[in-house]
């Protein structure tokens, strides 16, 4: 009789632990840069999808930063930092200890993220498992964000 191969399995070493949820769906912030909500989004073209991560400020409701790609090959870290650090941070310049709050996507959980946030003075926060991540809130700006994004998308020629 054959043994059965044992199959083990590890934690990707490139990928931290998440963060605790620290707004508990509390998704209000009594001023401008004190709470950041961030999902990623994909937008349908002629030419193929585009991957759109954005960040909103919770109490402005706008989008403060934003990053596409028509690859997903750079949609694991590359595009969630493009967005926070090289549009969001550098346009803002928010004060330390704003809250980062995301899913639990892989995005999200590289540590080389994490160290991001770190450097800049940014906390993070994650949604529990199994909880739909943001409210209508943002689903409302996703909706107009995709819009504004095929708008975009067909006059750049992708």
């Amino acid at each position: 009789m054959r043994g059965r191969k044992r199959r083990t399995t590890r934690r990707d070493s490139r990928r931290a632990a998440p963060a605790p949820d620290l707004l508990r769906r509390d998704f209000v912030a009594d001023r401008p840069n004190r709470v950041w909500l961030a999902d990623i989004t994909y937008i349908p073209t002629l030419e193929g999808f585009l991957y759109l991560a954005f960040i909103l400020d919770t109490h402005s409701r706008r989008i403060v930063g934003w990053s596409m790609d028509s690859h997903m090959t750079h949609m694991r870290t590359e595009l969630v930092v493009d967005a926070l650090v090289e549009m969001a941070v550098w346009r803002r310049k928010p004060s330390a200890g704003l809250v980062h709050h995301s899913d639990r996507g892989v995005q999200y959980t590289a540590i080389s993220f994490g160290k991001r946030l770190e450097e800049v003075g940014i906390v993070p926060s994650m949604g529990r498992t199994g909880t739909a991540l943001l409210p209508a809130l943002v689903r409302w700006d996703d909706a107009r964000s995709r819009r504004l994004g095929q708008k975009r998308a067909a006059s750049w020629g992708y």
